[in-house]
């Protein structure tokens, strides 16, 4: 007689992604609840109606309240840490990543002996993502405009109080930089998804038509367009292959810019209103002198 078994045992390297899967999602969720609740007793204690709110008692009376997700977010990393030396997620070796084939393939395979249905989806694909890129990229601009703008511009901190000056400031810069890095986010997982579909179409195309297989690949693109993806990939290739001298070249840009501003802020006076303030600290407040 027939044994039945009415389950399947669970994989053990399944079950630990799920487990991971599971874990990774209730710390985002976690860490964007406690960012989110931060952010409004934050701006509760900004529009305090109270004589003194940054004082001990009135900061802990607004914060007191997401005490216990806080406390949380640390355990569960903790968690995590104990999960992951426990049981570790085995490496997966992938032989050849999906962005390494679609650009093989695009190269050695000639659109223009495959049928003009196929070649349209293959070239909407491509101007799908160059378009998606270029949005991403305009709205960054916009993001940035608004964002030196409003930095840059002495009449944003002219408000009534220092308060109202930091929310008008917040309400100008958090906007555009969620908006801009929510964009990229989006814009990097439709173009994943359109190098797929692009991948398997000329899977697709060799499948049926060994013959356009003959290393004469062309993007389809207009050709002003494609001159200019190839001098991107050419300086792409030229960045990897120099990736030390570029990594060193961008460390030595933010040293000059760090220099450059120090000395703008002791030529303007801010390393004194510094040095004054911490003389106040410690003589008035801390008592030191």
């Amino acid at each position: 007689m027939k044994k039945i078994t009415f389950a399947k045992p669970i994989d053990k390297r399944k079950a630990v992604e799920i487990a991971h899967i599971v874990y990774a999602v209730l710390l985002i969720a976690l860490a964007i609840t406690v960012g989110i609740l931060f952010i409004v007793n934050v701006v509760d204690v900004y529009n305090s109606s109270d004589f003194s709110p940054f004082t001990v008692e009135a900061i802990s009376s607004h914060f007191r309240a997401i005490a216990v997700p806080v406390i949380m977010l640390p355990c569960l990393a903790v968690i995590g840490f104990v999960l992951h030396f426990i049981f570790p997620l085995e490496s997966k070796t992938i032989k050849v990543e999906n962005d390494k084939a679609l650009d093989t393939l695009s190269q050695k395979v000639n659109l223009d002996l495959v049928d003009l249905g196929t070649k349209k989806a293959v070239v909407r694909e491509r101007y799908f993502r160059l378009g998606a890129t270029l949005g991403s990229t305009l709205i960054w601009i916009i993001a940035l405009v608004i964002i030196l703008v409003f930095t840059l511009n002495p009449a944003s901190y002219e408000g009534e109080t220092v308060n109202q000056s930091v929310k008008d400031l917040a309400l100008a810069v958090f906007p555009s930089a969620l908006i801009s890095i929510g964009v990229s986010y989006a814009v990097s997982i439709v173009n994943k998804l359109s190098k797929k579909r692009e991948l398997e179409l000329l899977k697709s195309i060799i499948k049926q038509n060994k013959e356009a297989l003959d290393g004469n690949g062309k993007s389809g693109l207009l050709p002003q367009i494609d001159s200019l993806f190839n001098l991107v990939n050419k300086i792409k290739s030229a960045m990897g292959k120099y990736e030390n001298v570029t990594l060193w070249a961008c460390r030595g840009a933010i040293l000059v810019i760090a220099v450059v501003l120090i000395v703008l802020g002791i030529v303007n006076g801010g390393m004194t209103d510094v040095l004054d303030k911490a003389i106040r600290i410690c003589t008035e407040c801390i008592g030191l002198g």
